[in-house]
């Protein structure tokens, strides 16, 4: 495997032809996820953010003959953000792999936060996602039910009116 500072190398020069690319093609956490993949030759990589709250259910870092879940910094104390990654299962993770994942759970913190810059930024986001609006019971009972959500990989269609 290479040195760690090449790879990682690799990783940033991908993330920064992101962000110079077209705003349309500025999937930074795809190209995050793909680069690390092919970097650390592993399965899958994921990274993603759950609710701090189920905290108590998942603890990092995890580390089984076929997968590995990392600990991501983040600067919304509401969110958990994490590193999961998985190995075919006839090799398991070797130590430099580990090390790369290690080193790239660091730098995925940096690509959750430009992500949720750009999305609270003053462009919307292209597929309409818009803030919830409102402070009634109704809205709260909404967001706590849209967060539980979120952190499935669940599909969610929400109707109803918009009088109320």
């Amino acid at each position: 495997m290479e040195r760690l500072d090449e790879v990682m190398g690799r990783v940033l020069r991908a993330l920064g032809d992101a962000l110079a690319g077209s705003p349309a093609d500025r999937d930074l956490q795809g190209v995050f996820e793909r680069e690390v993949q092919q970097a650390a030759g592993v399965r899958s990589v994921r990274l993603r953010e759950l609710p701090a709250r189920y905290n108590a259910r998942l603890v990092t870092p995890t580390r089984t003959s076929q997968s590995i879940v990392l600990g991501v910094p983040s600067a919304d104390p509401r969110m958990q953000a994490i590193l999961e990654t998985s190995f075919d299962l006839a090799t398991p993770p070797e130590d430099a792999q580990v090390e790369v994942l290690a080193a790239a759970a660091q730098l995925g913190g940096l690509v959750l936060e430009s992500s949720r810059g750009r999305i609270s930024g003053i462009a919307r986001p292209p597929d309409g996602v818009a803030p919830l609006i409102g402070s009634s019971s109704v809205m709260q009972m909404l967001r706590g039910r849209v967060e539980r959500v979120a952190a499935t990989d669940f599909t969610v269609l929400i109707e109803g009116s918009s009088d109320r």
